[in-house]
């Protein structure tokens, strides 16, 4: 296309352009699902494009140039991320990009981070250095991360914000512990990490259980399942499974895992295509109801997969709550589309549906119940000095404080787990070990 100004004839060629593909994508779908006679004959350029036309004529007559290659490029831009604010050009790239994501290679700051007396700090240099190699900002406290202050902020957002989908370089700012005075600058190169599909279990005080997955991908759903039945024989009362920052593509592991939550024969969700035709149907398929209350973590990170099974856990099955912030909305429903004779876009084409009928498109991610705050905090709490005598149940909220301390969406989530158990409320259904 060359750079001449839009006449009124070439507007109608851009415009036929952009839309040329979406009237060819709908009828080809539109066949597979009905005969052609069946198929509601549409306009091929919709009312708003004329809309379109005139404004440019408008721009036009006074005076305003505009570029034919960038108008289209813009035109085509606008239309796709209307349909589908996600949508994303498929390039090489991004390609790269999305299955480095699903597989859980990350690239993060070369340190880890710790809660001391309610600061930040590095605690450790990533990977492990030889002692006498050992930087000198190890032990410092965390002040800035890419000119941003986090004095305020929880562990889980500042470690989000170390970590990265590419290599490059994050600055940040420390000082020595205690001493506001004296600031450093560090550009620190970040360095290739695979993270674990799932962290170690971890049984918090009180008889409840914390699970982190952190990738769905094959085999994941059977080692949440040994967790998860370990647990229900030994009498826990609840669960928090986070979620936050998890993606992957094993829908087969989401059912396996939503299977524990719902009983046998419950919809867990259905996928339909653009015209709301059903593609497939997926049901709850074993009898061993959990029959504990879950908590599920999620935030702006939470994808693919795992996005799916907080989708499953917020709306089809019972005794399950959802905590933290809405979720990214890619649900594995996005898939390459040729929109012209050069791109390729990544579009929702399908739709997710849940039991109770809400339907994900992808414009947006799953709610959750209660909103937790990013920069929202937790203080610590420690038994009085001088006392002589020291009850089990304050050994255990004490335990249980330092644990939760920093993360507001764990305190948050653990607080109403501890409420329910004080009043004895479970899910109705049986237990696992009756069926098992």
């Amino acid at each position: 296309m060359n750079n001449e100004e839009l006449t009124s004839g070439a507007r109608l060629l851009l415009v036929a352009a952009v839309l040329g593909w979406w009237g060819t994508t709908a009828c080809a779908r539109a066949d597979e699902v009905a005969p052609p006679m069946a198929v509601e004959q549409k306009s091929v350029v919709p009312a708003w494009a004329a809309d379109l036309g005139a404004a440019i004529e408008q721009l036009e007559r006074q005076g305003f140039a505009i570029e034919a290659g960038t108008a289209y490029e813009a035109a085509l831009t606008a239309v796709l991320q209307a349909m589908d604010p996600l949508a994303t050009p498929l390039t090489e790239a991004t390609r790269e990009a999305v299955a480095q994501r699903r597989a859980g290679t990350v690239y993060r700051a070369p340190f880890d981070i710790g809660l001391t007396n309610e600061s930040v700090r590095i605690v450790a240099a990533y990977p492990d250095p030889e002692p006498e190699e050992v930087p000198d900002w190890v032990g410092h406290e965390l002040v800035r991360v890419a000119a941003q202050d986090v004095t305020a902020l929880g562990l889980h957002q500042i470690e989000n914000m170390l970590v990265s989908d590419g290599p490059g370089v994050v600055e940040v700012v420390t000082r020595r512990f205690n001493d506001g005075r004296m600031l450093t600058t560090q550009r620190l190169e970040r360095v290739a990490h695979t993270l674990p599909d799932l962290k170690p279990a971890e049984k918090l005080p009180f008889d409840l259980g914390y699970l982190r997955i952190q990738r769905l991908r094959d085999g994941i759903g059977s080692r949440v399942v040994d967790q998860l039945s370990t647990w229900a024989k030994g009498g826990l009362y609840g669960l928090v499974l986070d979620l936050r920052g998890a993606d992957g593509e094993a829908l087969k592991e989401v059912q396996q895992i939503a299977d524990w939550f719902a009983q046998e024969g419950t919809l867990l969700y259905a996928l339909r295509d653009a015209l709301d035709q059903d593609i497939e149907l997926v049901y709850a398929q074993h009898d061993y109801y959990l029959g504990m209350p879950v908590m599920v973590l999620l935030d702006e990170e939470t994808g693919g997969a795992a996005e799916v099974l907080a989708a499953i856990l917020k709306d089809s099955v019972r005794g399950a709550m959802l905590f933290g912030r809405t979720s990214r909305g890619d649900f594995l429903l996005r898939e390459p589309v040729q929109v012209d004779a050069d791109q390729k876009w990544m579009l929702a084409a399908s739709r997710l549906v849940t039991a109770q009928g809400t339907m994900y498109t992808g414009r947006t991610g799953v709610s959750p119940d209660v909103r937790v705050a990013a920069d929202e905090r937790t203080p610590a709490r420690s038994i009085r000095s001088g006392r002589t005598v020291v009850l089990e149940e304050e050994r255990a909220q004490v335990a249980m404080y330092n644990r939760i301390r920093g993360d507001a969406t764990l305190r948050r989530a653990v607080d109403v787990l501890l409420g329910l158990k004080a009043l004895d409320i479970r899910p109705a259904g049986h237990h696992p070990q009756s069926s098992r």
